[in-house]
């Protein structure tokens, strides 16, 4: 049986007092679209994810004429995510960490503030190898120098806090945003090193946790089957872009990505000349490059300190990273 909901007091019982009408039509719309709302976990919601979050709006003098439109972007959006039964998990837990350390930046826009952090980690939690509770913590954490309280700036900390948390992709535009964002949550996010992010612009298997290389093998991609990109083990071909390879099962063409934290694999049209792109990655088996270790190894391409390799074994594109 599932516990009632804790009754909601404070700043956000008056606002929603003061909304009562438009509150209860609100849920009345959304039950009519969704008969099995679970209406206790709504009332949860609101006392312990919304309530916290509208109170830290309401102690800061500077923030508290916004207690309203706080509270009722939270209670709209609290009620759709429970209606869609998202809000769970790692976005239950972003919102219990982050929304009420936001406040500042919640106030001056709360339905992108709160949507913005929401969609961040149900992209993550859907991205293969991404992770999605890191980002909660590295999000947490530059927070917590209290220097990211404009919107736009809270913005770009996650988009950096993504690239670090498993979306290798974004590592480009990551590094641009970090750039910009003060020194005190660039350094949470990229490493207090003066120069960091032209470091880790140099070389992407530098790891902003250690500030050292990130060497050994690190295995992108597997079979379809299993939940990967390929359906037969792939062939690099030569056209990827830095820090980045193309690769091929003979169906189809995806850019693999790369870094010390993390990788991601999407689909590409196929270069103009595919053929003679397969061609000038290919590999003799038997006279493999330095360090090259794998079985039937098929083809390779130098990535900065790393070389990518594939194998007629395996249905990965292996990183074997220089020390």
């Amino acid at each position: 049986m599932t516990a009632a909901a804790p009754p909601v007091a404070g700043a956000l019982a008056a606002v929603l007092e003061a909304n009562r009408d438009a509150c209860n039509a609100r849920v009345a719309e959304v039950r009519h679209d969704h008969p099995a709302l679970d209406t206790d976990h709504f009332g949860r919601a609101l006392a312990d994810l919304v309530a916290p979050a509208v109170e830290a709006v309401a102690a800061d003098r500077a923030t508290a004429d916004a207690v309203p439109a706080v509270g009722m972007a939270l209670f709209e959006l609290a009620l759709d995510l429970v209606a869609g039964r998202r809000l769970a998990g790692p976005v239950h837990r972003a919102w219990a960490a982050l929304l009420p350390a936001a406040a500042p930046a919640l106030a001056r826009a709360p339905r992108e503030v709160a949507g913005s952090i929401t969609n961040a980690v149900v992209t993550l939690d859907q991205a293969p190898g991404a992770r999605p509770d890191q980002w909660t913590a590295l999000v947490a954490d530059a927070l917590a120098t209290g220097t990211l309280t404009d919107p736009a700036a809270l913005l770009a900390a996650g988009q950096v806090a993504a690239w670090r948390a498993g979306m290798a992709g974004y590592r480009p535009t990551a590094l641009d945003l970090a750039a910009a964002l003060p020194a005190a949550a660039r350094a949470v996010l990229v490493g207090p090193a003066a120069g960091a992010v032209d470091a880790l612009r140099a070389d992407p298997w530098l790891d902003p946790a250690t500030g050292g290389r990130r060497a050994g093998a690190v295995r992108v991609g597997a079979f379809v089957g299993l939940g990967g990109a390929f359906t037969r083990p792939p062939r690099l071909a030569v056209g990827g872009g830095p820090d980045q390879v193309l690769a091929t099962d003979g169906a189809a063409w995806y850019l693999v990505v790369a870094d010390a934290s993390g990788h991601a694999i999407a689909p590409v049209p196929p270069p103009a000349d595919a053929v003679a792109a397969v061609a000038a990655a290919a590999l003799d088996p038997a006279n493999p490059p330095d360090g090259v270790d794998l079985p039937a190894p098929t083809s390779w391409v130098r990535v900065g300190a790393a070389t990518a390799v594939t194998s007629a074994v395996s249905h990965a594109v292996t990183f074997l990273v220089a020390p």
